[in-house]
């Protein structure tokens, strides 16, 4: 199911990332994760965001980090990302492969006349479980 929610504010603490769908789809992403998971001492089903902003055709830029409360120290390394409140049109996903949900996502934001959102375009929300809930960023008329 399709819902229209706002994301919240927040702070994340983590890597950037920026490559092809073609390297994300060969793991790319994953090793990100695992990374991150590893300098920040968590277990492997630590609950992570990946936020992906797609600036040029077949290539994306992709932050994954954990929410921290800012201020924070950041550990040497890693980085900060503040992400506003955003309006988005969300839905829950089993993980692995999200592209066609992605799909539907952008499907109901066209039907319900939405604009697309830019900054950022999507995020991954990993929850422990392994699911994941998917937000695509809107733009409401």
């Amino acid at each position: 199911m399709i819902v229209l929610e706002n994301f919240a504010a927040v702070s994340l603490v983590g890597k950037p990332w920026e490559g092809s769908y073609v390297e994300a789809a060969a793991g790319a992403i994953g090793e990100l994760m695992t990374s991150l998971r590893n300098d920040l001492e968590q277990g492997p089903n630590a609950p992570l965001l990946g936020v992906s902003w797609t600036e040029q055709p077949g290539r994306f830029r992709h932050f994954v980090g954990i929410r921290t409360i800012s201020p924070a120290p950041v550990p040497q390394g890693l980085h900060i990302l503040e992400l506003p409140e955003l309006s988005c049109l969300t839905c829950q996903h089993p993980g692995g492969d999200a592209t066609q949900a992605y799909a539907r996502l952008m499907a109901e934001r066209d039907k319900r006349g939405f604009g697309e959102g830019r900054h950022p375009n999507m995020i991954d929300e990993h929850l422990p479980d392994g699911s994941m809930r998917l937000w695509l960023p809107i733009v409401r008329a």
